[in-house]
């Protein structure tokens, strides 16, 4: 057997330590970009998600006003002692009647809309503790739930307990009530108005605007917003918690209507335990009145018109402010 050419031989030479090096190089950038890649697809899908969301609820709106003729009432509930405005009454009321007075949410009221007119009609509107005990306060509908909110995972109250009557279902989306959407009253000197005073959004407490009203544009309007259900300094400070308000259909306003006049993901400042109690008050409701989300620096909203659209925590406040009113006649700043 003739012996083998070594000459033919082929070696290869063993990795170096720089191509070791590089390598390493290259995997740390790619676990460094890693993160934030992921972070930025889950923040699209989330925003995706809710944009569908809202626009879907926007339809079911609109249709509720082609049945109608009206947009749903924001609000249906009898509350004279803390309604110091005798011009807007509950529609049920008549001179001589007494309560019970009906009483129930915006989103109850599109719930035929949503494909669930059996649950709607499992509602007592003028029996509020029967809702209650029947355990309807707890019933979720996932399409009133941001996946980027803070409970997303569990969209009830913060104080939940194993009582049916303490239970309630929370929404991340509520209605704009145009400048203001809560308190429902404030007295002298607080410059603010009430919500009762405003009544100049899409929603309303017991009355229903008509399509008519909306001379601003129904593509210029804000109809639906989410609210944030996080804020440390609220649950710290406050002898509340962010988390249970919300109540989809408890009907309060507070748990239905957002405003304009404050900031998007307004907060609680660090320093609130060290201002006076006035001021605590006006901040609190505020916080309680303000949009906000759990997405990158902005806030979804559905418009009048039936789109869905994300608007940047940078939007000037006048601007906030013309979107929210049906009718100012604002300029919308570009």
């Amino acid at each position: 057997m003739p012996e083998q050419d070594k000459s033919c031989q082929r070696f290869r030479p063993g990795v170096t330590l720089i191509e070791v090096l590089i390598v390493l190089v290259v995997l740390a950038i790619l676990v460094g970009l890693l993160p934030p890649a992921l972070h930025k697809f889950r923040e699209s899908a989330a925003r995706a998600q809710c944009v569908n969301q809202l626009k879907q609820l926007a339809a079911t709106v609109n249709e509720y006003v082609v049945a109608k003729g009206v947009v749903p009432f924001g609000l249906l509930r009898d509350q004279p002692s803390s309604n110091p405005n005798p011009g807007f009454p509950h529609p049920d009321r008549v001179a001589g009647n007494s309560p019970p007075f009906s009483r129930y949410s915006l989103i109850h009221q599109l719930l035929p809309y949503l494909g669930q007119e059996e649950m709607w009609k499992g509602w007592d509107p003028v029996n509020f503790n029967t809702n209650k005990a029947s355990g309807f306060m707890r019933k979720a509908l996932p399409i009133l739930i941001c996946p980027a909110n803070a409970n997303a995972r569990e969209s009830f109250n913060t104080y939940s307990n194993p009582s049916i009557a303490e239970v309630y279902f929370i929404t991340s989306y509520l209605g704009s009530a145009g400048t203001r959407g809560y308190p429902r009253w404030v007295t002298p000197p607080d410059p603010r108005l009430s919500l009762f005073q405003y009544q100049d959004g899409f929603f309303q407490q017991n009355s229903q605007a008509k399509p008519a009203d909306f001379t601003d544009g129904l593509s210029s309007t804000l109809m639906l917003g989410e609210r944030f259900y996080l804020d440390p300094v609220f649950d710290a400070e406050t002898d509340s918690k962010i988390g249970n308000w919300g109540w989809c259909w408890f009907g309060a306003q507070g748990d239905v209507f957002l405003g304009a006049n404050v900031p998007i993901n307004f907060k609680l400042p660090n320093n609130f335990k060290d201002l006076s109690p006035g001021n605590k008050q006006r901040f609190f409701d505020d916080r309680v009145n303000a949009y906000g989300s759990g997405h990158d620096q902005g806030v979804c909203f559905a418009m009048g018109d039936g789109s869905a659209r994300f608007i940047s925590e940078g939007i000037s406040q006048l601007t906030l402010e013309a979107l929210g009113t049906r009718a100012g006649g604002e300029k919308i700043e570009e």
